[in-house]
């Protein structure tokens, strides 16, 4: 458990994300919003409304302008063009007010038609820059491998009825990396109805 969650914030932030992941939102609303920031100075942020994971408890997010930048520049600058569209975002190590610190930042969205866009941040005194990209759909990396998975049954379908063996078709699957136990026993049913036993 991360120790920000002990002291529960009711906003989205960087502790409610998975480590080394991200989580897909969809915004919903933007509105904005007066925080205490640097020396109880009021800032000026933006409240966006969100959709989330369903295990996500939380759907609002306070968005510095940096955010802000990133999210025009996939939808535009008009708020009102965010809304229904999906960001992608992670927790990521920004520096703020001095010191190094985590924050939710967008890494894209699957709702952008550009590979990849550049924009520019304010960054102290300067500018960085941050790239975003098109993410992939949820479950794009399932059906992906779903299809990987069926490509491989029929090329081992094809070698075995040139005369491959069981324990080719073994090895072969667990060389791939896509198929689990009990996939790996439903092909070696299928291929060989008859139950041969495993070649040593």
């Amino acid at each position: 458990m991360h120790y920000k969650n002990i002291f529960p914030s009711v906003h989205l932030e960087s502790a409610d994300i998975p480590k080394d992941g991200s989580i897909l939102i969809r915004v919903t609303n933007v509105e904005q919003t007066w925080v205490e920031g640097d020396k109880n100075a009021k800032q000026s942020k933006a409240l966006i409304t969100f959709e989330g994971p369903e295990w996500l408890p939380k759907n609002t997010w306070i968005a510095p302008v940096t955010v802000c930048r990133c999210i025009a520049a996939m939808f535009g600058d008009d708020t009102d063009g965010w809304i229904g569209k999906r960001v992608c975002v992670s927790s990521q190590v920004v520096d703020a007010f001095g010191d190094k610190v985590p924050a939710v930042r967008p890494v894209g969205s699957p709702d952008i038609t550009a590979k990849s866009l550049r924009v520019t941040v304010p960054k102290g005194r300067g500018k960085a820059y941050v790239t975003l990209e098109r993410t992939p759909e949820p479950g794009a990396a399932d059906k992906a491998n779903s299809d990987a998975r069926r490509e491989l049954a029929e090329r081992l379908r094809s070698e075995v009825a040139q005369g491959a063996e069981e324990s080719y078709v073994r090895a072969a699957c667990e060389e791939s990396g896509l198929c689990s136990p009990e996939f790996v026993e439903k092909l070696v049913g299928k291929l060989f109805p008859k139950g041969e036993e495993v070649t040593q």
